[in-house]
This record gives C-alpha cells, structure tokens and sequence, in this order.
C-alpha cells in the first residue's frame, strides 16, 4: 500500500477516484489514507479541471455517488463542473443520462441541476 500511495502525486484525478472505490468495495476501512486520497483528488479537479474529460468526470462522481465519502466541498465542486458542462455532456446521450441516472437516484445534486440535466436525456 505504501508503493501506491508514494506516487499519489503522480496519479490523474479520475485514478484516484477509482482507488478511492477500490478501497470502498474491499472495505479496507483506513480512513487516513482514504482521506488522503480524497483531499488530493479534490485538489487536482479544483486546479487542472479543465483537463479531466467528460466520461473521467463521470467516474469521478460515480467513485462518490457510490461511496457517500465525499466533503461537500468536493459534492459541490462537482455539481458545478457538471453543471458548467452539461451542454458538451448533453451531446452525447449515452453520457447525459449516465450521469443523469446516477444524479437521480444518488441524491446527491440539487433539484434544479438534475431539472437542467434532464433536459440532455
């Protein structure tokens, strides 16, 4: 474990996401290292958003609509880069409701940004 969180640095923010999920599903229950993880990602969508791509943001909310281990500083992060992409999102249909599904059903959005992203599927 220490070899992978040595090079969390070098990690791309949808990476980090899915080690995120990894240890949520094995419930290795290390909070530490899962908040490291965590404020690293979070850091890295705030300073380079504009080079995580649509479907790598997807996996990204998906790693925390699975997990609920997201601060809302990270929940709102989100939602407003979702938000700020959704006409891109919404030209690819399959995209737009992935996203839309998982918004739907997770809760995790506010209403008026699952109304706007409703309007893309």
């Amino acid at each position: 474990m220490s070899r992978i969180l040595g090079h969390r640095n070098d990690y791309v923010p949808v990476e980090m996401a899915k080690l995120l999920r990894a240890y949520h599903v094995m419930e290795v229950g290390d909070k530490e290292i899962e908040a490291m993880l965590h404020d690293n990602l979070l850091q890295c969508v705030q300073k380079h958003s504009s080079l995580i791509s649509n479907e790598d943001l997807f996996e990204i909310f998906l790693t925390f609509v699975i997990t609920r281990s997201g601060t809302r500083e990270l929940y709102k992060t989100l939602e407003y880069l979702i938000n700020f992409r959704l006409p891109k999102i919404g030209q690819d249909s399959e995209l737009a409701l992935k996203f839309y599904d998982a918004a739907n059903k997770s809760g995790l959005v506010s209403s008026e940004t699952l109304l706007d992203m409703a309007k893309y599927v």
